[in-house]
């Protein structure tokens, strides 16, 4: 899922790997939307997350997680055959953990009750460094300073309103780090 500015995002879907165009306004403007959002995130992380857990939700969550680990170790092992290398024999299940760990964070996406959303500039947009941006080599040490992005290092995470009537806020809980392409404004 990639965000855009206003309420409409591009969602890609994974039954025929194309872009759609969604308005996901209504989870902003309407409180009764957004609270069945996140009650049937919570309903489907509770579902696919128990060890006890059966059933179709559980069963699709388990083939997704084993479908991605595998397209994952298949690209590292075509990278380490190329290169000459090997891949470590903890690596699996190190990617494993991610993977989960990936849908949890994703399922905490739907679950929480404000908006959270990604923080991810493109390539040459204009960035000023402050709370929200951080040169990936000095942190906050240029505050105030603009650059243009030459590479994120690390995505930022954003929450926007408080999840009941406040959906004008917005707070930074990770920076999103950059690395600049050294022109100053």
């Amino acid at each position: 899922m990639v965000s855009c500015d206003s309420s409409l995002t591009y969602v890609l879907s994974s039954s025929d790997y194309r872009w759609y165009l969604v308005d996901f306004a209504v989870f902003r403007t309407n409180r009764l939307a957004s609270s069945w959002r996140s009650i049937t995130f919570q309903c489907l992380h509770a579902t696919v997350t128990k060890a006890e857990s059966v059933g179709e939700a559980f069963r699709l969550s388990a083939a997704n997680v084993d479908e991605a680990v595998h397209r994952i170790m298949g690209f590292l092992t075509e990278i380490s055959n190329l290169s000459g290398g090997f891949l470590n024999a903890e690596i699996e299940n190190q990617i494993h953990q991610a993977v989960v760990l990936a849908r949890d964070i994703g399922f905490q996406f739907g679950i929480h009750p404000a908006q959270l959303r990604l923080v991810t500039p493109g390539h040459g947009e204009t960035v000023e460094i402050g709370e929200k941006f951080h040169d990936c080599e000095g942190g906050e040490d240029d505050r105030g300073k603009t650059y243009q992005v030459e590479l994120v290092t690390l995505p930022g995470l954003e929450k926007v309103g408080d999840g009941r009537s406040n959906t004008d806020s917005i707070f930074t809980i990770v920076p999103c780090e950059i690395y600049p392409d050294g022109v100053d404004s």
